[in-house]
């Protein structure tokens, strides 16, 4: 009898030690490949996922046109800190252009889909918290187009506590900032350029009518969306998140 409870015990002891093994594999890192399918469309991008378990680990939002490569700067600084990443093609955009029987799927004919990529975030945060990052270590930072979405989203989502808006504007595509940046609770992070009229203007409408914890970063020039990341912006923007929780 004690041998075959020694027995049982040892056991128990390694299905825990299992357990806890598999609890502590790391995430796959992705490049350039499919991350998941939402609403119609099938996602692509890239991922990264952080250093150290239970790291903070960025969404990045790209602007109309173009594709989650423009994050390709910001991308290098962050792994480099040992943040997590997310990066991909918007609805429509890049290889994000199809759904799941090959039918196209293109930004250039969006009526209302446009109103589906708040949503399409929401698919974003999930798959982070089925690769081991929780909601409260999610960063989202979207650019131009992006950056509205990123508000809309977040304007609707408390958990998420740290945003970072890159040349918003009022609005883009039919998305708009001023009806919902006062729902925002978080921690909120605006840049834009000088020289970027609509969404300086745009910034600095946003900023005031903001009542809650924000801080904005002046680009340089007329450096729009995720071009406003120099090295010395990246610096000052990662300074800023790190000295209000991330990591």
């Amino acid at each position: 009898m004690y041998k075959n409870n020694l027995k049982l015990l040892f056991f128990l002891a390694l299905l825990c030690l299992a357990a806890v093994a598999a609890c502590a594999v790391k995430p796959a890192a992705i490049k350039d490949g499919f991350l998941f399918d939402v609403a119609g469309c099938r996602f692509y991008g890239s991922f990264t996922p952080p250093v150290k378990p239970g790291g903070s680990c960025f969404i990045l939002l790209h602007g109309l046109g173009s594709n989650h490569n423009e994050w390709d700067g910001f991308r290098k600084a962050l792994k480099a800190k040992g943040y997590g990443c997310l990066s991909y093609d918007a609805r429509g955009h890049g290889k994000s252009s199809a759904d799941k029987k090959g039918n196209p799927v293109n930004y250039r004919y969006f009526i209302n889909e446009w109103r589906r990529m708040a949503a399409d975030l929401g698919a974003a945060v999930k798959f982070l918290e089925k690769n081991n990052t929780g909601r409260a270590d999610i960063i989202i930072a979207g650019a131009s187009l992006g950056a509205n979405i990123a508000l809309n989203y977040c304007a609707g989502e408390p958990s998420i506590t740290q945003l970072v808006l890159l040349s918003p504007g009022i609005e883009y595509a039919g998305i708009r900032t001023p009806e919902v940046i006062s729902r925002y609770a978080g921690r909120l992070i605006i840049s834009a350029s000088p020289e970027d009229r609509y969404a300086y203007q745009s910034s600095k409408i946003l900023e005031k009518a903001f009542k809650g914890n924000g801080f904005f970063i002046e680009g340089d020039g007329a450096f729009h969306g995720a071009g406003i990341l120099t090295v010395e912006k990246i610096k000052e923007l990662l300074d800023c998140i790190e000295g209000n929780g991330g990591k």
